[in-house]
């Protein structure tokens, strides 16, 4: 007999819409996998009532960060292939003295890995973003972007496409991160000391990368 999938489900802060959310998709599951709900059935049961909708607070902080750590380790512990967190408040979660940035690095740091082993990526169909900084403020973006640290990303990027999504020989577009890619200088000089380099060093690897390419334009087609 097939042993059957099961995926974990968190409703994120129990005062934002990510309750609702949850209840809906499950009155409309029709995935073939089994979804497991992480997280106390009291706060769903309150959200048929519509009971503290939009209310920033410290206990609502603690409370959907304690439910991301009990459903990450669940995850681990049992065998859950994948786990899908609802939205969470940066601020109520810092409101409750926890250091939180990100549900993306609160579930690295869990599986006691580092940050720069997980990315963040969004996926519609075929097509797929990664995004190599995150979190961060955009002043301090062009200081994070590092030659070794953008080619462990795009290798692990690269490796988890052909392992995880089963992508025999992924195509990897990279934007550049000035506009028009630079200009060749004219607008910054991280794409031609940095992102080049590393495009150039990657495809003598194999891997079927290209650009940079302009980051004001790339998605218009």
């Amino acid at each position: 007999m097939k042993k059957e999938v099961l995926i974990g489900l968190t409703y994120g802060d129990p005062d934002s819409i990510g309750p609702e959310i949850l209840l809906k998709t499950l009155k409309n599951w029709s995935f073939k996998v089994k979804p497991i709900i992480l997280g106390p059935n009291k706060v769903l049961e309150k959200q048929e009532i519509k009971v503290g909708l939009g209310r920033l607070s410290k206990e609502a902080g603690k409370h959907s960060y304690n439910c991301l750590k009990y459903a990450v380790e669940y995850c681990l512990k049992n065998n859950i292939r994948a786990l899908v967190t609802g939205p969470v408040s940066k601020e109520a979660v810092n409101l409750a003295g926890i250091s939180f940035i990100g549900q993306t690095e609160a579930i690295a740091k869990i599986c006691k890995i580092s940050s720069d082993s997980v990315i963040m990526m969004f996926s519609a169909s075929d097509f797929r973003i990664a995004l190599f900084t995150r979190h961060i403020a955009i002043k301090d973006v062009s200081s994070a972007l590092k030659k070794e640290k953008l080619k462990n990303f795009l290798l692990l990027l690269n490796s988890e496409l052909k392992q995880k999504l089963k992508i025999k020989n992924p195509n990897i577009a990279v934007l550049g991160l000035n506009p028009h890619a630079g200009e060749n200088g004219l607008f910054g000089s991280e794409e031609k000391l940095i992102i080049t380099p590393v495009i150039s060093e990657l495809k003598k690897k194999g891997l079927n990368i290209f650009g940079p390419f302009s980051p004001d334009s790339a998605l218009a087609n």
